[in-house]
């Protein structure tokens, strides 16, 4: 099996959402800077499927935080709306760590 370890800053927030079986998933985009002349940005779409990791996330992700991820990489690709193919990179999360400073997590409304 193939795991990935990447460190980056969520460039999208954590979304919650269910499939048709109602089994939640959240995901959210991660930007990985890459160190080379050019300063690229590789965009990974992390997916999470663990109810417990997922908790963790919806609780203290936020947009611009800085994370480390493990998990598994799978690419898709498909044709969108407007008939132009898209592919993407995801990244089935294992374990999801901050690498920065938490100053404080999400504020629940009542």
């Amino acid at each position: 099996m193939q795991q990935l370890i990447i460190n980056g800053n969520v460039g999208r927030a954590p979304e919650e959402r269910f499939t048709p079986n109602n089994k939640k998933v959240v995901s959210f985009s991660l930007a990985v800077s890459n160190q080379d002349k050019a300063k690229t940005t590789t965009w990974y779409e992390c997916v999470c499927w663990n109810e417990k990791t997922q908790d963790t996330i919806m609780q203290w992700v936020n947009k611009g935080s800085k994370l480390l991820i493990t998990g598994r990489p799978a690419a898709t690709a498909y044709v969108n709306k407007d008939g132009k193919p898209v592919a993407t990179l995801q990244l089935l999360i294992t374990t999801v760590a901050s690498t920065g400073r938490q100053t404080n997590h999400k504020q629940t409304q009542s």
